[in-house]
């Protein structure tokens, strides 16, 4: 049998598994096990974020919805839909994100999380960075 090939579905099973305990890390307010997986050369401000927009919220629920591993088995996108209020505001609030993950040295490590690239229009999670307005570049 292929070795490298069983290796990576191996892997790819691994990555529910640090998905849901990510996820389950902001929910609790666990930041040292959620800044665990944070890979990426932004490691510091990735974990510093997570921790500033997490302390803020009450996360309801976090529910993957949809998994891409790529066909290398090295990195996957995760959509995750959030659920939260805020201490301020208890309005509920759903919103969606894009966490894209890397196997790094055999464990898989989140390196982004971001806005998925089709609006359906559900708003987005309180974790994905604030880009400021893109300036007009003229090309």
């Amino acid at each position: 049998g292929c070795l490298a090939c069983s290796n990576s579905i191996e892997k790819s099973k691994l990555l529910p598994l640090a998905v849901e305990d990510f996820n389950a890390a902001l929910v609790w307010k666990n930041f040292p096990v959620a800044s665990g997986y944070v890979g990426g050369q932004d490691f510091e401000a990735t974990s510093k974020r997570i921790r500033k927009v997490g302390s803020q919220l009450k996360i309801l629920e976090v529910e993957p919805v949809d998994t891409h591993v790529a066909p290398d088995g090295q990195s996957a996108v995760c959509v995750v839909m959030f659920s939260w209020h805020t201490d301020r505001d208890l309005t509920v609030r759903k919103g969606i994100e894009e966490q894209l993950w890397k196997m790094v040295d055999g464990r898989w490590l989140i390196v982004e999380q971001r806005a998925p690239e089709k609006d359906e229009g559900e708003g987005l999670s309180p974790f994905i960075p604030v880009k400021p307005e893109p300036k007009e570049k003229k090309k």
